[in-house]
């Protein structure tokens, strides 16, 4: 428990951090934030309004205190462009971002270790050279390229898939799902829908392969590499000797002991596959964070921009918390260390 606190207590200089450098880099940036919501040709008094009701009419300095004692509060301020609270934005944003990443990290997760045990046990050969070829790909190719490719095959020219969107407005009218969780995937189930299940399916499979892509191909290689290492360990070979089956030794003694940096570039994967949802987002037009910031930015909407990036850091901690807590379960030497 107090390491737990300890690192919860770590992430409160990185939200202050991260809070302070978005306020001011989006203060930074030329244009007028208040500008989208005024006529044409506003008049003085007008525009005085609408800086007073945003608090725009303040020294920085003191908006900058205002907006840090108010965030310590649980409130993120109105977005400039939708005027709702940052709050209920990111609330509704979030839910279907996690819904894409929450599925994205499962395919990264066992596509990237399974194609990683299968490399090393391949070493030199055929399969390995190609996963070699495949993952490079995933890690070298801009994400907003992939998208745009996978839209081109399985939309333009097989339409086999949609190309954008978390459901057909024709499904939702004629086969409704009450929100419940806001995961279409959870409340179909929950609902009992196959016609909505399925279509929410469809619409899932691009964009969670897009962003999958390139964290799976990091996932691959790092697994590659520790289960390499632990398949030319003494005792590997010692077992071998023995007559030890090769598929046993690599299932139940190699696997588990190259699984900390296995698990350690998961947590990582996951704040990629956040990361990397504001270009797959704004790609196939998911009404998630990613292209939530995309617009904020778009409108120079400042709360919008420093809510986004104060929840996507905060994930990112937890995430990496959640993997060092999983360490000492799969590493004896860290619970004995512990002890």
């Amino acid at each position: 428990m107090r390491f737990i606190a300890g690192r919860l207590l770590l992430t409160v200089p990185v939200l202050f951090a991260v809070l302070t450098i978005s306020f001011f880099a989006t203060l930074a940036v030329p244009g007028d934030p208040l500008a989208s919501l005024l006529p044409d040709h506003p008049t003085e008094e007008q525009y005085q309004a609408v800086a007073q009701e945003f608090g725009a009419d303040r020294p920085i300095a003191e908006r900058w205190l205002y907006y840090v004692s108010r965030t310590l509060h649980g409130d993120l301020g109105r977005s400039l462009r939708t005027r709702d609270t940052v709050v209920d934005d990111l609330g509704r944003a979030a839910v279907a971002t996690f819904e894409l990443a929450g599925l994205a990290f499962v395919i990264t997760a066992l596509l990237g270790v399974t194609l990683g045990i299968v490399a090393a046990t391949q070493e030199r050969r055929p399969a390995d050279f190609l996963l070699t070829v495949f993952t490079t790909g995933g890690v070298a190719a801009p994400i907003f390229w992939t998208a745009l490719l996978l839209q081109l095959v399985f939309y333009s020219q097989l339409g086999w898939l949609p190309a954008g969107g978390r459901i057909d407005d024709f499904v939702t009218l004629a086969h409704p799902v009450p929100r419940r969780t806001g995961l279409l995937l959870v409340d179909s189930v929950l609902a009992a829908n196959p016609d909505a299940l399925g279509d929410t399916l469809r619409h899932l499979i691009l964009p969670a392969s897009v962003l999958a892509y390139r964290g799976m191909g990091v996932v691959t290689r790092i697994t590659r590499a520790a289960m390499l290492e632990v398949l030319r360990a003494p005792y590997m070979q010692t077992a071998r000797s023995f007559g030890a089956r090769e598929r046993r030794l690599v299932i139940v003694q190699a696997l588990p002991n190259a699984l900390p940096p296995i698990l350690t570039v998961l947590g990582l994967a996951f704040g990629d596959l956040l990361a990397g949802s504001i270009l797959v987002e704004a790609v196939f037009n998911w009404p998630g964070l990613g292209l939530y910031t995309v617009q904020s930015i778009s409108a120079l909407d400042y709360p919008g921009v420093i809510g986004v990036s104060l929840l996507v850091t905060f994930v990112y901690v937890i995430a990496n918390l959640a993997i060092d807590l999983l360490h000492p379960l799969v590493d004896p030497r860290l619970r004995s260390g512990a002890g």
